[in-house]
């Protein structure tokens, strides 16, 4: 999080929202998918590996880190699908993998696209000179920073294919 808000700081005193999509789910044909691959910076954010997922990071303008939230959105969770597709997480298991702040079904979605503080955010953005930007070369920035774990992996990694 500290590489998160050394990159921002330069923009400091106003609202981010990062939204970020998963993969969806790619059929062959009627009801057999191809096998998921996840959006790398999806899963690097969150480690969520289910598809049709939207993760919302929020940070909260007057306010030092940790003012921040993370939101997963996830399908709900169908017994039926189930039992060809396999288990889904739903929004329970979704918090428990991941650790985001707050997990809701993909149709409360649009509850928080019109939402008084998405609805001020819009309006501000609208006023300023501020603009809606990709966040894909910040993201891929901070994955060229490497945690001792993710390292330890990657070390690992090399001696079992070398």
């Amino acid at each position: 999080m500290a590489l998160i808000h050394k990159e921002a700081q330069g923009h400091s005193g106003t609202d981010h929202t990062v939204v970020v999509l998963s993969n969806p789910t790619y059929y062959m044909s009627n009801d057999i998918p191809y096998i998921f691959h996840q959006d790398n910076n999806f899963l690097y954010l969150c480690g969520f590996q289910e598809p049709d997922s939207i993760l919302v990071l929020q940070s909260f303008s007057g306010k030092q880190l940790p003012s921040h939230k993370a939101m997963l959105f996830v399908p709900r969770r169908d017994p039926g699908r189930e039992l060809w597709d396999g288990p889904r997480s739903g929004t329970d298991g979704a918090i428990a993998l991941t650790g985001v702040d707050e997990a809701y079904t993909l149709e409360e979605f649009q509850h928080l696209l019109h939402s008084d503080y998405m609805q001020h955010l819009t309006e501000a953005k609208a006023r300023s000179k501020n603009k809606v930007q990709s966040v894909q070369q910040l993201i891929q920035r901070l994955r060229l920073v490497k945690s001792p774990a993710e390292i330890k992996r990657m070390q690992i990694a090399g001696k079992l294919t070398s």
